[in-house]
């Protein structure tokens, strides 16, 4: 199995977000944040919020939240590997 992951740039390069410079790693984070994009984890804790909330303004809201979000596989790796070297926005 490949578990390399890799990140496709702007310019259509794709590279392995393990070899991303720090400053390319806080940026790609910056870029995602900014236009809606999360970990699928959050996601997830979105939905089941929404799901199970007892309030029905808290679950609208959550509802709305979950529609504006976005996630995939490839920014799950580029957020996990800005955890991982414990970087800062």
């Amino acid at each position: 199995m490949n578990d390399k992951q890799y990140w496709t740039t702007k310019k259509g390069y794709k590279i392995l977000i393990s070899s991303m410079t720090d400053s390319h790693l806080t940026n790609t984070v910056r870029m995602l944040t900014n236009s809606n994009w999360v970990h699928s984890s959050i996601w997830i804790s979105c939905a089941r919020y929404a799901a199970t909330t007892g309030g029905e303004m808290a679950a609208d809201a959550a509802e709305e939240a979950l529609h504006s979000m976005k996630t995939s596989a490839s920014t799950d790796g580029i957020f996990e590997e800005f955890n991982k070297r414990n970087l800062k926005l």
